[in-house]
């Protein structure tokens, strides 16, 4: 399939002029005089999607699930990615159902695999020591799997994704992928969760360096974040520190007044519940613009412009809109959320899509379908 060619690309209504040819990065490349601003925006809303969800409800009841790992994802997908653009240009995602199911099968096949091996362990050896050699292995195999499930959905979805019908691929080698989430996960684990800023970031900086579109590559500079490590840490000791704190009211209360006991109590659980919300999403938000921030293409560098506030903000009213709906508003919850995320995420400086040449990636399903059983995406972020 041809692309356009370097005179005929246009963004966003203008033709791109000169542009940054090497690949060291924006600053070094660019002249203050030759930025422009790229902006992305979610056209989608909620009464589309929805008909979508209803449809999808549907089709899945009655084929007992199978429709909702399938065809309900290709469809959801299909509406979102077509729904939202860069410079004025769409995306297109090119999934189909098919290759879905063929991956859930295979990820079910990879989890019996998996579970058997427990069992053969159980029936086989009865020791002691067993017990421990089981539980070590429950975790190693967990770890494997999700590292798997990660690389398979970037892999897979950054191959049925396309821009200006330029194709997105994926490169990075799994065993050198394995090497970096497996000793995140395993140091993440020893630290009780305080390691995990620095293995999103490793795992992120391995995505982002791996990721072409078209030949040219993205890159992303493996900072260390000190301050973003920081805000993970506040985060995590407000939640660690919620627990003792409701024990000890709950012990030395003011439970001589049964009703001022048990308003002061529900108090400090809601007051507890918002603040260490609010620790998480500033850590959040703050994530998300160092990433972006440290995700380039030659020529250009990206820019989040979310707010603390605003994300709280978007929260809250998502979560009534659910809870009011019954659960049949979250068409318009992310409606909403696409539409805030796009609205603040551009690219600034001097564009090189017109240098790509198409690339279709050849890749499995597999890691799409276990990373949707596991909810990687909510879990890791991707």
């Amino acid at each position: 399939m041809s692309t356009p060619g370097p005179s005929t690309l246009d963004l966003d209504g203008t033709s791109i002029k000169n542009s940054c040819l090497s690949t060291e990065g924006f600053k070094e490349n660019c002249e203050p005089s030759e930025t422009r601003i790229y902006p992305f925006q979610f056209h989608g809303n909620g009464q589309e999607l929805f008909q979508i969800f209803i449809f999808n409800i549907f089709f899945t009841a009655i084929t007992f699930g199978i429709y909702g790992f399938c065809g309900a994802k290709v469809r959801t997908r299909r509406y979102i990615w077509s729904n939202t653009s860069f410079a004025g240009h769409r995306f297109s995602y090119h999934g189909t159902g098919v290759e879905l199911f063929i991956g859930l099968i295979k990820g079910v096949f990879l989890i019996g695999l998996l579970a058997s091996v427990l069992i053969g362990v159980f029936l086989t050896f009865q020791k002691p020591y067993v017990d421990i050699i089981a539980t070590a292995l429950i975790w190693f195999e967990g770890a494997v799997l999700i590292s798997l499930a990660q690389f398979g959905l970037m892999k897979y979805r950054l191959s049925r994704t396309s821009w200006c019908a330029i194709r997105f691929t994926f490169r990075g080698k799994l065993f050198s992928f394995l090497k970096v989430s497996l000793k995140g996960l395993f140091l993440t684990a020893i630290s009780f969760g305080f390691y995990f800023p620095d293995y999103h970031r490793e795992i992120r900086a391995f995505f982002i360096q791996n990721t072409f579109l078209g030949t040219v590559p993205f890159s992303s500079f493996d900072q260390r974040a000190r301050n973003l490590w920081c805000i993970h840490r506040n985060a995590l000791w407000v939640g660690l520190s919620a627990s003792p704190i409701i024990a000890f009211w709950f012990i030395y209360g003011p439970w001589e007044n049964q009703m001022v006991g048990v308003a002061s109590f529900l108090f400090l659980c809601v007051a507890l519940a918002v603040f260490s919300l609010w620790m998480w999403v500033k850590y959040l938000v703050n994530r998300q613009r160092f990433y972006w921030s440290n995700t380039y293409f030659p020529g250009a560098i990206f820019q989040s412009t979310v707010t603390e506030s605003e994300v709280f903000k978007l929260m809250m009213i998502n979560f009534f809109l659910i809870i009011g709906t019954l659960g049949l508003g979250q068409p318009w919850v992310k409606v909403r959320t696409l539409k805030y995320y796009f609205k603040n995420l551009c690219i600034s400086g001097n564009d090189e899509f017109r240098n790509c040449i198409q690339m279709a990636g050849n890749a499995d399903s597999i890691g799409d379908e276990i990373g949707g059983m596991l909810a990687i995406e909510e879990i890791f972020g991707l």
